[in-house]
């Protein structure tokens, strides 16, 4: 009895057709993972709001720009008057009390003076101006009129602005900080439980600064000129909006 070994052989697969598959395989998965990323299920849920927080202050300082403005047929006799001015007015800032640490010079220049006819012929130079403005900080505001006062009296002629501010404005901007996320945080859970969820950790908070303050007065000698300029210093406030964002379980 003889036997006959049968042997079986793999089906025989081309190169060309395994790639084939490889190629078909992977557009199968790659066409899943979007869809899984796509899935509400696993996407992370979050909750957005904003809040303001404010805190004001009572202003402890005023910053001033002063300057005198001076002409004269030559640069030597402009600039001669115009020293003679400036030292007047620095001179009497002193003896108000004012350290020189807030006297600041801020600009300075001499320019010509040209004239312009009207035949079109080149303008000509008839004179020359000399500016000389100077930043001073009033540190004591209960003064912040008579010094106006004075400093025209003894030559400036130029008065910018008046701003105030806050020696704390760091204190002043934290507490509105504190009462801005105070009040999102709070809000955030009011809508987190009418809602059946639970609030997670923030994961983001933005900030914008608002300063609500009183505006910069501009003044000129001619409001200057009575004795006393009366000056009211008002309240300084801020306002700072937070935007955070918390996940929800």
């Amino acid at each position: 009895m003889h036997l006959r070994t049968v042997q079986r052989t793999r089906p025989f697969m081309s190169r060309s057709t395994l790639i084939a598959i490889a190629l078909a395989l992977a557009a199968v998965v790659n066409g899943a993972l979007p869809a899984m990323a796509q899935d509400p299920k696993r996407q992370e849920r979050t909750i957005t709001l904003s809040a303001t927080g404010s805190a004001s202050a009572v202003p402890d300082f005023a910053t001033i720009m002063v300057g005198v403005m001076t002409e004269g047929d030559t640069a030597n006799v402009a600039l001669a008057a115009n020293t003679k001015a400036m030292r007047q007015v620095v001179d009497t800032l002193k003896s108000r009390g004012l350290a020189s640490k807030d006297l600041q010079t801020s600009d300075f220049s001499v320019q010509p003076r040209y004239e312009y006819k009207q035949d079109g012929t080149p303008p000509k130079i008839n004179g020359y101006q000399v500016m000389n403005t100077l930043h001073i900080r009033v540190r004591a505001l209960e003064t912040l009129g008579e010094i106006l006062d004075e400093v025209v009296q003894v030559g400036s002629n130029q008065i910018n602005g008046i701003q105030f501010g806050v020696t704390k404005a760091d204190e002043l901007t934290d507490a509105a900080r504190r009462e801005a996320v105070t009040k999102a945080t709070k809000r955030a859970k009011l809508y987190t439980e009418a809602a059946g969820v639970t609030l997670g950790p923030v994961l983001r908070i933005e900030e914008q600064a608002f300063n609500s303050g009183p505006r910069p007065l501009m003044a000129t000698k001619a409001i200057a000129a009575e004795s006393a300029v009366p000056i009211e210093a008002g309240e300084q406030s801020l306002e700072i909006a937070v935007t955070m964002t918390w996940t929800i379980e």
